[in-house]
């Protein structure tokens, strides 16, 4: 046999994880709120999730993704499979995430955009929601912001539930929505009214709110 000079395709890397015995679908949620704060100072935003298609089999299918920006893949996040904990003697749920530097230096911004700190409160909202499993929290983000894109000024999923009592191929996610005016303090009935065109929407995607 003829030696070969092809090396493996190695890519440089920075990752982190995180774990927590108290945490449970919540555990993802909590690295990708983290890693996007991280991206955002570096000029990377808007990030789109993908479940992870590929055979290694670290990864936990349904709680693993692709990290892509404008259109390419950037990095992956998820949850270890329980084997592979299980093998090093780990107890808890572990959470990682990797991002390949020859991305993040292709998109890396030095140009910072600052923007004056908003002296009015803000006000947020939690909602709990039923989907269908292929409706993607991408599509939902964008229902909401479509309602009043200048007083939503961000929308956060904090958890992700499935079980027998939704049904089949159903899952709730929890979010925060964060309601904020430029020049006055909101009044409860202003976001209400804002509140219940948010869920009016949801709803005509196939919705649930669940109480």
């Amino acid at each position: 046999m003829e030696p070969t000079s092809q090396l493996p395709d190695e890519k440089r890397i920075f990752a982190g994880i995180i774990a927590d015995k108290n945490i449970e679908d919540t555990l993802f949620y909590k690295l990708k709120g983290r890693v996007e704060v991280l991206l955002s100072k570096l000029g990377i935003g808007e990030l789109v999730y993908q479940e992870i298609k590929s055979t290694e089999s670290f990864w936990h299918k349904g709680r693993s993704a692709e990290i892509i920006y404008r259109n390419k893949i950037i990095g992956k996040i998820g949850e270890i499979h329980p084997n592979v904990s299980d093998t090093f003697g780990i107890e808890t749920r572990v959470s990682y995430f990797e991002i390949y530097e020859e991305e993040l230096l292709e998109f890396y911004s030095k140009e910072k955009n600052f923007q004056k700190i908003n002296k009015f409160p803000a006000v947020e909202l939690d909602l709990s929601v039923v989907f269908d499993e292929d409706v993607k929290w991408n599509d939902i983000k964008k229902a909401i912001f479509s309602v009043d894109n200048k007083l939503i000024k961000s929308v956060e999923s904090f958890d992700i539930y499935r079980g027998k009592t939704l049904g089949n191929n159903k899952k709730s996610i929890a979010f925060r929505i964060f309601y904020q005016a430029e020049d006055r303090t909101l009044k409860d009935e202003e976001v209400g009214v804002i509140q219940e065109k948010v869920v009016e929407g949801l709803r005509k995607m196939g919705g649930k709110v669940r109480k």
